[in-house]
């Protein structure tokens, strides 16, 4: 009985086992290598770029984090220069502020009025007399004022605080005519606006720059009095007060004291000048007043000014409209 036909095959390959060199690798340990070597370089292909991508994220991340840095410095920097120059520009500002309003004080004070007592001829006050001395009539007072500024005084007011004081001279003897003096006539400007939005208050009296004002105070003396004054025997004594105001709105109060001199100089001279400014006082105000500056402000003077105008241009309007119309005669 023969052998199966299909033992062959594996004593064949038996046979070609038994003739390869003994280095020469199988068909399937050459697979085997090739595939384990494919597989190491692609692991090692797979760990390069996995290094190489953790190296590309650090370096991104070291670029990122120096970028933020810059930046951060470069917006300190930037911070600090603005802020400097901020500052400069408000100190710039500031000094601009100061200078302007510097050169506005100069220019207040130079083009403002200066208001003093007395004439350019050193006259400060004189007796009034009255040209008709036969009814016995009161002897007044003169005061004279002088602007000695570039620009008008406004709003000015004069007047006695006390009535004059006789002073008698040595071994004069009293008056036996008893005399009652028209006395104190100043009062403080008042300005204010009424429940109607009006202003009221203050004066038309100005003086302009580089002028004389002169006020007269009747019934200061009896004749007596001033007949007296004259020989020397009495000396009055005149306490009063001006106030005035400018164009920028500035207020001024003084307090004066004027004293006679008899024989041979025959005038009054200032004893007292007393700037009262600082202690101007407002009266108890009713419920339907708003008490004002005591002088008008400039933006105040604007609008005045305004309704002024706008009162003229009505009128006009309304003057044009009543004019009569020319018609033509056949």
């Amino acid at each position: 009985m023969s052998k199966p036909k299909h033992h062959r095959p594996n004593q064949e390959q038996a046979a070609r086992e038994k003739a390869r060199p003994k280095d020469q690798p199988t068909p399937e340990s050459s697979d085997h290598t090739v595939n384990v070597v494919n597989a190491e370089r692609a692991a090692d292909q797979h760990k390069k770029a996995e290094e190489n991508y953790w190296y590309l994220q650090v370096r991104w991340q070291a670029v990122t984090a120096i970028a933020a840095i810059l930046a951060f410095v470069a917006a300190a920097i930037y911070a600090y220069l603005a802020g400097q120059q901020v500052t400069a520009m408000n100190n710039s500002v500031a000094q601009q502020i100061k200078a302007n309003h510097l050169v506005a004080q100069n220019f207040e004070l130079s083009e403002r009025p200066y208001v003093s007592l007395g004439r350019k001829d050193g006259t400060i006050a004189e007796f009034a007399v009255p040209k008709d001395l036969s009814a016995n009539r009161p002897v007044g007072l003169k005061l004279y004022l002088q602007n000695g500024g570039r620009s008008p005084a406004l709003s000015v007011n004069v007047g006695l605080v006390l009535p004059p004081l006789n002073l008698l001279a040595k071994g004069a003897e009293p008056s036996k005519q008893p005399f009652q003096p028209q006395g104190a006539t100043f009062h403080t400007l008042l300005r204010y606006r009424d429940k109607n939005a009006n202003i009221n208050g203050g004066t038309a009296t100005s003086i302009p720059p580089q002028s004389e004002f002169v006020q007269i105070l009747p019934n200061q003396f009896s004749q007596e009095q001033w007949q007296r004054a004259v020989k020397g025997e009495i000396a009055p004594m005149i306490n009063g007060m001006f106030e005035y105001c400018d164009e920028f709105g500035n207020y001024n109060w003084y307090w004066f004291s004027l004293f006679w001199q008899g024989p041979p100089e025959d005038n009054f001279i200032e004893e007292t000048d007393i700037d009262m400014t600082f202690m101007y006082t407002y009266p108890p105000k009713p419920p339907d007043r708003e008490y004002l500056l005591p002088c008008e402000q400039p933006e105040e003077r604007e609008a005045r000014e305004e309704k002024q105008k706008d009162n003229l241009r009505n009128a006009a309007a309304a003057a044009s409209l009543l004019a009569p119309t020319a018609t033509k005669t056949p």
